[in-house]
């Protein structure tokens, strides 16, 4: 995609130089505004310029991809089996201490007897 045309800002710009109307001397450090846009780039280049932020931002893209893939997904992998191993053997234990209850209890009386 490529944009050539070129829109003008509306916005007020500044010119460095000054001549005073009143003695036509010519004030170099004087700022003044004018209403004509300063000239921009050339019919053509802002196109240029999204065309490289695109292929800066794909390659940015394809670098973060790279890094997930390589370095995050294999560390949360890891961890995720380390957490599921921790679980699964509290589990265990709360089963095993469930077991041990029930057998040391008596079984409860029938209430129709």
């Amino acid at each position: 995609m490529t944009i050539e045309a070129h829109v003008p800002s509306a916005g007020l710009t500044f010119c460095t130089a000054a001549a005073d109307a009143e003695d036509g001397k010519y004030y170099p450090e004087v700022p003044i505004m004018s209403s004509y846009p300063p000239p921009g780039p050339g019919p053509g280049s802002v196109g240029r310029r999204i065309e490289e932020a695109i292929e800066l931002i794909e390659m940015e893209l394809r670098h973060a991809a790279a890094y997930v893939n390589d370095a995050v997904i294999p560390q949360v992998r890891a961890e995720s089996i380390s957490a599921l191993r921790t679980v699964a053997n509290s589990l265990r234990n709360f089963a095993d201490r469930l077991d041990r209850q029930q057998t040391a209890q008596p079984p409860p009386k029938d209430p129709r007897a």
